[in-house]
């Protein structure tokens, strides 16, 4: 590349030994768990090894003792006031196809009745990286996930109660926990159901089938301050505990210029944190696993051995503001301890 300057990143994994790398002829001595920055000519520009250990001590502090939360709940059954559009089927479609991945949701709804009563076994033939929670006649019933990144087509089960003789509303919110990146060009990804659906042996696949892609609340827009006027809120928290489709709001105050900004989730299962309309990313409190092996989720952070891998989501300092930041949460698993929920901030000691 004539004209061009190169610059070539060299990485060491190994976080227990030094390494010797050949490089362009020349053996290049890394340190444990380091990476070197060289130019076209070889010559190092940087070595993360070089660095000096410093220890910086730090702590997390509330930027307010109480948030004040309301709470309102995403409708599980189609209503004739509802803004989002509806697909019909005779089968169930693949989400993607619909939600054009605007959207990590899409509900499946048909009616189904059964001669036998008591808890059956649904199951659904999905890809990975999904999550399923079922509903029947608006109660929630159960939740399957997998968080694995394969692309394998693979069987989702949820046990759920019906009455024998009686037509029953069978509502399930699918939830797309990401995109594999192994697709190839001649395939592409698929999330939600892809196949059968079964009600222990009897197949439930064709019926009257439909479809809403995203969530009511998605679509208002309750996470900015227009949407969030356009639906009911309540002061009563609680009621949304455990509960799939809650969204939950506040408004806080912080000083960006003080240090870095955090939600701290704690309380929280699985879903999406708004600040100031905004889309802060996913959460997922999933609690590490613990072993001897190098690939162990929390090798370098032992303290986090049956928590959370992560509980606090950074707020870039731009999108705060000097008054009243609006937070909204988007809880999709269901919260077991919603008022947990906190907005801290990153104080050097």
């Amino acid at each position: 590349m004539k004209g061009k300057r190169l610059s070539i990143l060299v990485n060491n994994d190994d976080s227990h030994q030094e390494m010797a790398v050949l490089f362009h002829g020349h053996n290049i001595t890394m340190h444990n768990k380091s990476a070197v920055l060289l130019d076209d000519n070889d010559k190092v520009l940087f070595d993360s090894g070089e660095l000096p250990n410093v220890s910086v001590k730090y702590e997390f502090v509330r930027v307010t003792d109480q948030l004040q939360w309301k709470v309102w709940l995403e409708p599980r059954d189609h209503r004739s006031d509802n803004p989002a559009p509806v697909v019909a089927s005779s089968h169930p479609l693949e989400q993607l196809n619909l939600t054009r991945d605007k959207s990590d949701f899409m509900w499946y709804r048909r009616n189904i009745s059964t001669n036998t009563s008591g808890p059956l076994q649904l199951t659904m033939e999905c890809p990975g990286s999904n999550m399923f929670i079922v509903f029947v006649d608006g109660k929630q019933q159960g939740s399957w996930s997998d968080p694995s990144p394969r692309a394998a087509n693979l069987t989702a089960s949820v046990d759920i109660v019906l009455k024998a003789g009686a037509l029953h509303s069978l509502q399930i919110l699918s939830v797309s926990l990401g995109i594999h990146a192994g697709v190839s060009a001649t395939s592409y990804a698929r999330k939600g159901i892809i196949g059968s659906v079964k009600l222990d042996k009897q197949d439930i696949t064709e019926g009257e089938w439909s479809h809403q892609p995203a969530l009511i609340g998605e679509l208002m827009e309750v996470f900015t301050v227009g949407g969030s006027s356009k639906v009911e809120w309540s002061g009563d928290v609680t009621m949304a505990m455990n509960e799939s489709g809650a969204w939950f709001q506040t408004t806080f105050k912080a000083d960006s210029t003080k240090g870095p900004v955090f939600v701290n989730a704690t309380g929280l299962s699985q879903g999406h944190i708004y600040v100031n309309g905004r889309d802060i990313g996913r959460y997922w409190l999933i609690s590490g696993s613990c072993s001897s092996s190098y690939s162990c989720q929390v090798h370098y952070f032992p303290s986090k051995c049956g928590k959370p891998t992560q509980d606090l989501y950074h707020i870039p300092p731009d999108w705060l503001t000097d008054g009243d930041n609006l937070l909204t949460v988007c809880e999709s698993q269901g919260a077991p301890a919603p008022l947990q929920i906190s907005v801290v901030q990153k104080h050097v000691l």
